[in-house]
């Protein structure tokens, strides 16, 4: 049996790609942790994407201070329509529940 046991949910502010890492979401975390391994949800009708790091960002900006990136796309405009600017993504990691 699969249980979902964390939750985390993230502003999407920007996109971007980075040649040789994948494509990173910027925006700021609304509540929960982000990890590397977790699975992000966005748009219906897309496939989760597998989170593989998550960077603190410095700079003058409140709305953009974390960094998400996925190694695992299908290109940055992909990337855009699975989580546009303004829209809530949420991550989840899942862990298996014996079944007693």
């Amino acid at each position: 049996m699969i249980e979902e046991s964390k939750r985390a949910e993230f502003l999407v502010a920007d996109h971007f790609e980075i040649t040789g890492r994948g494509v990173v979401v910027l925006g700021k975390i609304l509540s929960g942790a982000f990890r590397a391994g977790m699975l992000a949800c966005g748009m219906e009708g897309f496939s989760p994407l597998t989170i593989t790091s998550v960077e603190s960002l410095r700079g003058t900006n409140a709305d953009i201070s974390v960094g998400i990136a996925f190694r695992e796309h299908s290109g940055l405009q992909t990337l855009r329509d699975q989580f546009p600017i303004g829209s809530v993504l949420t991550a989840h990691e899942l862990s298996i529940a014996s079944a007693l």
